[in-house]
């Protein structure tokens, strides 16, 4: 195996300057409504103990069973919520401080097929492709978690979703983002990670992992999400909790009544975990698609897609929440113009707003494919993106006016010492190709990015695992694989 030098990791700084959609009157507008939504229209709550928590502290239950949460229910959840939190490697090193400045890129955990580097083809994804892209991402310097990717062929599905996360381990000790089938698994991956970590308290300590779970819109929180959504808060594990809803499907049409359903729903998640677990960590996520009609699908490569992305991000800035963004997605099948433009046009979308955590490098057809050589190039991108991260700075001594002067007209600035010592500092693409001579073939950019890939994916494994960590892994996935014997 060729030995491959390792980047230090790096995360985006969010610029003073955001992308703002809304602005404070129309914030507040779409919170009236979703509160509006909360207490006339109400939710399904899928659990009858949580139900039934609600109700004891001023919920009230409407016709059909639907659960109406008053807008005071709502201030009190958002007055204990935290608006900042850490993540660590698995090694406890501080490697995540979400606090509305720093933002982290990373993958995605439910990817039904694998686009191979080799053949180009869409294939099976199996634990081996899975492996794949873990090297892949924990190799690229701007991914900064790994996501346990893959809903694996050659997995019996009872277990798949814990094996998954566990092979991911094997390759990588950045943070781990989760969401595997049912909530009886979130109990033994939470279980795992404290034998990682020596115990209960030390993962709420130094917590490496964070979970998602998902409402089902219209306005169905499941018993089953709800309660991945406990097991997290229990554990001092943060939780995503975010609809995925299609415009003219399960949302309204227009973005302004899709936002107020959204985060109705995400509002009434908050008020049930905080009701239970004051203080926990919650991370807000909302990704308002449109369902397209031609196809049937909700695209996730659609401008209005990453348009209501951004509208989300701004509301929980308007709530002070973590936000959980999306980039790095194509419904492309293969890395061509379309991928380039989608993930571009998002990346730069996302980099712009107030999102902390965000998911979806890698993925390809309707979030039904993962490629690594996407998440190779979606690196390159977050690369050209520290440009817009260090604003301009305007001090005296940055117009170097003293050497304007002394240049003067007609003259250059090649022999400066300002020029010497800070032309290195310009971006210069590994990838990307700005020669002036010479024919550079079509497929040069392809062949760069395949076999960048290629060469992450045949390196030797991260040398910082810790053999006892991988002694852990097995004996869990022995535990698991018994639950099917």
């Amino acid at each position: 195996m060729r030995k491959v030098k390792k980047e230090s990791v790096r995360h985006y700084i969010s610029p003073e300057y955001k992308l703002h959609i809304l602005g404070d009157e129309k914030c507040r507008k779409i919170d009236a409504y979703a509160r509006r939504i909360m207490e006339e229209i109400g939710m399904i709550v899928g659990d009858e103990e949580i139900k039934s928590r609600l109700l004891d502290n001023g919920a009230k239950e409407l016709g059909k069973g639907y659960v109406s949460i008053p807008g005071s229910m709502v201030d009190k959840a958002l007055k204990t919520v935290p608006s900042s939190f850490k993540l660590y490697t698995v090694n406890g090193e501080l490697a995540m401080d979400i606090n509305k400045v720093n933002k982290y890129f990373g993958g995605s955990t439910n990817s039904l097929t694998y686009v191979d580097p080799v053949s180009g083809k869409i294939t099976v994804h199996t634990m081996e492709t899975a492996s794949n892209v873990a090297k892949v991402a924990d190799a690229l310097p701007n991914v900064n978690y790994l996501a346990s990717n893959g809903l694996v062929s050659d997995c019996d599905p009872a277990i798949a979703g814990r094996m998954c996360f566990a092979n991911t381990l094997k390759y990588t000790t950045k943070p781990m983002y989760f969401s595997p089938d049912y909530a009886p698994s979130y109990k033994d991956i939470i279980e795992l990670s404290r034998d990682i970590k020596g115990g209960a308290r030390a993962l709420r300590e130094k917590p490496f992992l964070f979970g998602y779970c998902e409402p089902v819109p219209p306005f169905n929180h499941s018993g089953d999400s709800l309660r991945k959504l406990m097991i997290c808060s229990e554990a001092g594990v943060p939780c995503i909790y975010m609809p995925y809803s299609m415009r003219g499907g399960t949302a309204p049409i227009f973005l302004a009544a899709a936002l107020a359903q959204n985060f109705a729903e995400i509002l009434s998640g908050l008020v049930i975990q905080q009701i239970a677990y004051p203080g926990a960590a919650f991370i807000a996520g909302s990704m308002p698609t449109v369902l397209d009609m031609k196809t049937t699908t909700g695209s996730y490569g659609a401008p209005e897609f990453h348009f209501g992305i951004a509208a989300s991000a701004e509301m929980s800035d308007f709530y002070n929440l973590p936000f959980f963004g999306t980039a790095g997605c194509t419904d492309s099948q293969h890395l061509d113009m379309q991928a380039a433009s989608e993930v571009t046009m998002a990346v730069l979308s996302t980099a712009l707003t107030g999102a902390d955590i965000v998911h979806d490098f890698g993925v390809m057809n309707h979030a039904s494919a993962i490629s690594p050589e996407l998440y190779v190039y979606t690196n390159e991108i977050l690369d050209m993106l520290r440009v817009y991260q260090g604003g301009i700075d305007c001090s005296d001594e940055a117009f170097l006016f003293d050497t304007i002067k002394k240049v003067g007209p007609r003259r250059h600035y090649l022999e400066e010492d300002s020029t010497l010592d800070n032309f290195k500092s310009v971006w210069y693409s590994r990838i990307f190709d700005r020669s002036l001579t010479g024919e550079i073939p079509a497929d040069s950019f392809a062949q760069k990015i395949k076999q960048k890939t290629l060469t992450l994916i045949n390196a030797p494994v991260n040398p910082d695992i810790d053999p006892l960590i991988l002694r852990i892994l097995t004996e869990h996935e022995k535990k698991w694989k018994k639950l099917i014997d």
